[in-house]
């Protein structure tokens, strides 16, 4: 149930107007019949009958929400319900073929080149100066201790 309520913040801050929030929403769309067949399951393997019936008020309570907050179509919602209810079983998405990139890949058009320019090493952070500050201006320690109080007012 905590999972499912997660999900359930998630797709209803999707609902904001921010840049590329509606991704979630997409992503999770393709995801959520597969998450509600294992909902269904953990339903189902639950011994009691009146623990089984409050875990089912709580996932409908989801979709009453997800329903009044317009997230998805209706159809898309009753299509979920019957997978949790295990009226209906989810259809298998067909497997998206995804290229795997090689070294070989020249996005650019341009060749890569593979080897370096002179055989000297990469320099590392601790090979530069410690004394050097980047900025120019000096670190200065202050001279007051540490007990002193940062707003200026004694305790």
């Amino acid at each position: 149930i905590s999972r499912l309520y997660l999900i359930s913040d998630i797709l209803h801050n999707c609902s904001v107007k921010v840049t590329n929030a509606s991704h979630y929403r997409r992503g999770f769309e393709v995801r959520l019949p597969d998450i509600f067949q294992q909902i269904h399951q953990a339903w189902s393997s639950i011994d009691g009958r009146l623990r089984a019936e409050q875990f089912k008020q709580k996932v409908m309570s989801s979709f009453r929400a997800w329903e009044s907050w317009a997230i998805y179509p209706s159809d898309f919602l009753i299509k979920l319900q019957n997978v949790f209810l295990g009226l209906v079983r989810p259809k298998v998405a067909p497997e998206i073929e995804v290229k795997k990139s090689t070294f070989d890949d020249d996005i650019d058009g341009k060749p890569i080149n593979h080897e370096p320019t002179d055989s000297r090493p990469l320099a590392l952070v601790a090979d530069y100066d410690d004394e050097e500050d980047i900025d120019g201006r000096p670190i200065s320690m202050l001279s007051s201790s540490v007990d002193d109080d940062i707003d200026g007012r004694p305790l």
